[in-house]
Formats: C-alpha cells, structure tokens, sequence
C-alpha cells in the first residue's frame, strides 16, 4: 500500500512476500522491516527548511493516517509494511512528544476490530514496550505535564487487550493485559492518577478506563488493592460524581476489579458501595453509564 510507505519515504523496504495470508488472527512478523537500517538524515544545502517542519509535517500526517484507519477498509489496506512503518516512527521519535502522540493514535486505530494487527503489532513490533516506556519517560521526565504522549499510549494498551474482531477465533487480549502489567504499568498509572495530570476530567477518566483493563486475573485485582487503587477510585469517584466520563470509569474499574472476593471486600469497607449509589441518580439519562455500578 502506498498511504503508510509515504511517512518515510526514502526507507528501503524489502518486496512483500505474496499472496498475503489475510487470516484475522494469525500474528506476521515485522522483523526483515524492523532490522534494516534508517536512512541517514537529509543535508542537502538546497534544503532550507524552517526547524521542526518536518516534525509538524510528520504530525499531520499521522493525524490524517488515524483518520483514514478508523474505517475498517483502510485498516484491511494497511498490511504487514504500514505496521512496520508505524512501529519504526514511534521508536524513531521516542523522545518527541507530538509525533510519538501522532503515532500512538495510529497504532491504536490500526488494532481496532482487528485481531491480527493486534497480534502482530504487540508480539513482532513489541508496542506495548514502546507504550509503557513512553509513559514511563515522559511522565517522570516532565513530571506528568506532557499528557499528549501518556494518554496516547494508554490508548494503545487498552486497544491490545481488546476482544472485538469476530472474524478471529481466539483473541489475545488477557495476554496483553498480563504483559502490559509485567512490564511494569501499574504503578507508573498510579502514579499519574495521583499526580497534576489527573486534576481534570478527561485525563482521569483515561487512566482509569486503561486500569480497568488491565484487571483481567486475580493476582492482578490483588497487586492493585495492595497498591491503594480501590482507595483511589472510590475517592476519585466521590470527588467527581456529577462528572460522567469518571463516574462511569470509576465504576468499570470497581465492577471489574469486585471479581476478586477480597478487593469486593475491600470496596463494602471503604464505602464504595454509597459513592455508586450516590453517583446513580446523577446520571440516569446516560444508560449505559448504569451497566458498571449495577454489576
């Protein structure tokens, strides 16, 4: 395909074995693109272009490429090459936030309602490593103040542990769940949650719709309420009742986290239970923000 060859143009790519098995759930490998070398930076004297235009150019690209893979064809378009591609720019431009925050938004509309990118992406191109050391560096490195690249990258990890591709007979979703949080991610979103980052409404809601992912065993719902993450949600969720994005995550993560016997405990004796039903009749035109508490 020649939309994602265009975010690098001068990169040599090896031909594309064909026919491309197109199996939803069969992962491919992005190595023979992954291990050649990146072409050396342009020097050209005729060149005079302003400094960062080409990283503002790379942006909007990769802002229209996210547009493009939010439709189920492009996606089918995007093959094993614009994969490699993807996974190339976000480790390129680990260090830069706008394009690495472009990027993840990419990855993250390619791995929707498709289990083979998933696969593919997370095993052969190893993005979930790249999400949770951006998170890592850009949190601790700014102090939490460049939400562009974090948030993006929790977007990424949710995206992973999606099962919503039907074409696929199993899906990896808990696995890239139990990856993300042996990589160390929980308490890198803990930390967040309790840091300036989350002092508005949206970045909040996001983090803790990417915890309430990740609670997929019962050794995970344990390492969370060992770590206080049930004091926070409970206490998030009081301060912002009337704030429906956070209610209604706060609650995902209470009624997925409640799985486990001892954390459902925990919740009763940290009057979880009266934040939920104080926090319901608030919100009684949004029904599917009902479903969480109710479970």
């Amino acid at each position: 395909p020649s939309l994602p060859l265009s975010l690098s143009p001068s990169l040599p790519l090896p031909p594309l074995p064909l026919p491309l098995s197109l199996s939803p759930s069969r992962p491919l490998s992005l190595s023979p693109y992954l291990s050649l070398p990146l072409p050396p930076p342009h020097t050209s004297p005729e060149v005079h272009a302003e400094p960062g235009a080409g990283t503002a150019a790379l942006v909007e690209v990769l802002e229209a490429l996210t547009v493009l893979l939010m439709d189920a064809e492009n996606r089918e378009r995007l093959g094993v090459r614009g994969c490699a591609a993807l996974v190339l720019v976000a480790r390129v431009h680990a260090e830069n936030g706008p394009p690495l925050r472009a990027c993840f938004q990419a990855l993250r509309a390619a791995m929707l309602v498709h289990e083979q990118h998933r696969q593919t992406l997370v095993k052969s191109g190893g993005v979930l490593k790249l999400a949770v050391e951006a998170v890592r560096r850009h949190g601790k490195r700014t102090e939490w103040a460049d939400q562009g690249p974090i948030l993006a990258a929790c977007g990424v990890v949710r995206a992973s542990t999606l099962s919503d591709d039907a074409r696929a007979r199993t899906s990896k979703g808990h696995e890239h769940a139990k990856a993300a949080v042996e990589l160390g991610l929980l308490p890198l979103l803990l930390e967040a949650a309790r840091s300036p980052l989350a002092a508005s409404a949206g970045p909040l809601s996001e983090l803790l719709a990417t915890l309430s992912r990740l609670t997929v065993t019962d050794t995970i719902c344990q390492q969370l309420a060992k770590m206080d993450a049930l004091k926070l949600a409970i206490s998030e969720l009081a301060n912002h009742v009337t704030d429906a994005q956070v209610a209604k995550q706060a609650c995902f993560f209470l009624a997925n986290i409640s799985g486990n016997d001892k954390c459902k405990e925990s919740i009763r004796e940290g009057s979880g239970h009266i934040a939920i039903v104080q926090a319901m009749p608030l919100h009684t035109r949004a029904p599917a923000w009902a479903s969480p508490p109710c479970e």
